[in-house]
């Protein structure tokens, strides 16, 4: 008996869609960061820290998961992290930049300035930033989040030249806002806080004229007021 040979023609009207999602599902990889999250206390730099087995690269996310410490090894940037709540970030005498979104809802333990750098990103988080780094904003103006509530003890909060950020939460910072220039900015939204330990903006722009918005001067002793 012959046996019989049987050729199937796929139409092109079927493999376009299928090309359509190949390409859409590859582009999504580069679309959305990926977010790297701790599974244990240890180094930024060990592997076994995190779910991806791997050290978090400059353009993904990085989550520190509740109850862990994470530690810095080298200066690293990233693109947006948080820090959940009872985790703990230490810098090592490190610098971290961060190029999106930070969420401290836990602590950050900096000993070196948190450099950040995106462009019209976020700052929120109801944690606290100890030791004496502080807050840089190296580039791109920023918001506070309505959501936020976060601490700032022992370091500054720097504005670089030029920038502005806008408060729409509560900010506490036990030592001073520094404006790196004249045109250095920090807006008091409506219903923000902000409460100053230190100096305000002895150089810099201070526009607290939102409805509802506060401006607490908390220093022991002596403190100027920014008019």
């Amino acid at each position: 008996m012959e046996s019989t040979k049987t050729s199937y023609v796929i139409s092109p009207k079927f493999l376009l869609p299928a090309s359509i999602c190949l390409i859409l599902c590859l582009s999504a990889q580069f679309l959305f960061a990926q977010v790297r999250t701790s599974v244990q206390t240890g180094s930024w730099n060990n592997p076994a820290t995190w779910n991806c087995l791997c050290i978090p690269a400059l353009a993904e996310d990085a989550v520190i998961a509740a109850g862990h410490t994470v530690t810095l090894a080298v200066a690293t940037t990233i693109n947006n992290l948080t820090v959940n709540t009872s985790a703990t970030l230490v810098d090592g005498g490190n610098n971290m930049t961060i190029t999106g979104n930070i969420v401290i809802n836990g602590n950050y333990d900096a000993n070196r300035p948190i450099l950040l750098t995106g462009s019209g990103t976020t700052i929120d988080g109801f944690g606290t930033v100890t030791n004496m780094g502080g807050v840089t904003i190296s580039n791109g103006n920023k918001t506070v989040q309505p959501s936020t509530n976060l601490t700032i003890s022992n370091g500054n909060f720097r504005i670089n030249v030029g920038l502005t950020v806008s408060n729409y939460g509560t900010i506490t910072l036990t030592r001073d806002l520094v404006g790196l220039n004249a045109a250095s900015t920090w807006i008091n939204e409506n219903n923000s806080t902000f409460n100053a330990g230190g100096a305000l903006l002895i150089t810099g722009v201070l526009i607290a004229s939102a409805s509802g918005n506060k401006v607490n001067y908390n220093r022991a002793g002596a403190q100027d007021v920014k008019v």
